[in-house]
């Protein structure tokens, strides 16, 4: 094999990969939005959900998404509002359309 049949073959494999990853979800595989925003609205505080911009949800791997909370704030000293994702989310879709937390939450270990 050439090095012009290796760099082809390469990149047709980092583009399937890009597409298999990256796939946006169709209306049969998406969370309902009123399912989604009860959701966040249960997993996030006051001071978080009172400046939510969006949510987005994107699908990992049918039934799995992730969904990122995003957030914006405005200050007298920033000609720009400030966007964050305020909270991110690994969760699964069951059949029925309930929403499983599966988020893996690091716990900080004390240095003793």
């Amino acid at each position: 094999m050439g090095m012009k049949e290796y760099k082809a073959m390469v990149k047709e494999r980092e583009e399937e990969r890009a597409s298999q990853s990256h796939s946006e979800p169709n209306k049969e595989n998406q969370i309902d939005k009123e399912m989604l925003k009860e959701f966040v609205y249960n997993n996030t505080d006051e001071d978080t959900q009172k400046i939510i911009y969006k949510i987005d949800q994107r699908l990992i791997k049918d039934p799995f998404f992730r969904i990122n909370v995003w957030t914006k704030r405005t200050s007298d000293d920033r000609v720009v509002p400030t966007n964050r994702i305020a909270a991110s989310f690994f969760v699964e879709l069951l059949d029925n359309g309930e929403i499983i937390d599966r988020t893996i939450h690091a716990e900080l270990q004390s240095e003793n």
